[in-house]
């Protein structure tokens, strides 16, 4: 059976009216990638809600059994692809867009305070940073106690091996979505080949 990859992005929430990250992550289907890299590509647009991750995330793991999963978020503070290296179980007191919160602002499944991947995010930026797509790539170790953290803890908590969360800038801040969705094929390549 062929692997399946999963790439996520997030609808709109507050001031993004347009979520970079998924116009950039609906992009990715007209890219060549299941050819190229021998995979099935799935992506899914993931509600800004808390509700929504909590039901829906395992699922997505449960029906495709992906050998990787990629969430992208948009973040203010991004100048460029910027890779996650934690998320936090608790912390989450930023409503999400139908003004809840989690119960007891944490993620409902999963012991540890924080889960990283298993594989080093460190290295995997620098891979991308030397394949000259035009565009800078960052680690971070703060993925911003919202959403994005939240599924992203989710997942880690599911499968530490085969989940990654990249930060997107705004749009064209100063990158297109098509500028984007090629910095984000660029990260696909070097993970699987990774895992494989």
């Amino acid at each position: 059976s062929e692997d399946t990859v999963v790439v996520t992005g997030f609808g709109p929430f507050k001031n993004y009216k347009i979520n970079a990250s998924w116009e950039a992550v609906k992009l990715l289907p007209s890219m060549n990638i299941e050819e190229e890299f021998g995979i099935k590509l799935i992506i899914h647009e993931i509600p800004v809600t808390y509700g929504y991750v909590t039901e829906n995330v395992p699922v997505l793991w449960r029906v495709h059994n992906p050998m990787l999963v990629v969430h992208v978020g948009v973040s203010g503070l991004a100048t460029g692809l910027t890779l996650e290296q934690e998320a936090h179980k608790s912390g989450y007191c930023k409503t999400d867009v139908e003004g809840k919160l989690p119960p007891r602002n944490e993620v409902g499944s999963g012991k540890a305070e924080v889960i990283r991947p298993l594989f080093d995010v460190e290295d995997v930026c620098k891979e991308v940073d030397n394949t000259e797509i035009g565009i800078p790539t960052f680690c971070s170790s703060n993925a911003g106690r919202y959403l994005c953290e939240f599924t992203y803890f989710t997942s880690l908590n599911i499968d530490n091996l085969r989940t990654i969360f990249i930060h997107v800038p705004e749009l064209n801040n100063p990158f297109s979505a098509a500028d984007l969705a090629k910095g984000i094929k660029a990260i696909l390549r070097i993970l699987i080949k990774k895992l494989r």
